[in-house]
């Protein structure tokens, strides 16, 4: 923590105090706030377990979509360079020869 190296005892510590909360989240022992902790893996959590064949639906992922991507506009093919505080370099346009 803090940039310096920290011995094992110490990080068996942070190791174990992240699963316990981990734990606590998926086993729905604690407030999720909204967080979508279902899980297709571990299927001895039965509260946060979701069969494989229902995860389009329980995670609500859309369905495929067979129509073609749309090309990428144009300005989006160049580079830009910017200045410290994010200001656009601009180039000058080459000049052609006639």
């Amino acid at each position: 923590m803090g940039g310096w190296y920290q011995n094992s005892t110490f990080t068996e510590d942070i190791i174990h105090e992240s699963h316990g909360f981990w734990s606590d989240l998926v086993n729905g022992n604690v407030d999720s706030n909204s967080i979508n902790y279902n899980q297709t893996s571990q299927t001895n959590i039965s509260k946060s377990y979701i069969s494989a064949s229902t995860t389009e639906s329980q995670f609500e992922v859309p369905k495929a979509n067979e129509l073609p991507a749309k090309a990428k506009p144009q300005k989006y093919n160049s580079w830009y360079y910017l200045l410290g505080k994010s200001e656009l370099i601009e180039v000058p346009e080459k000049a052609e020869s006639s």
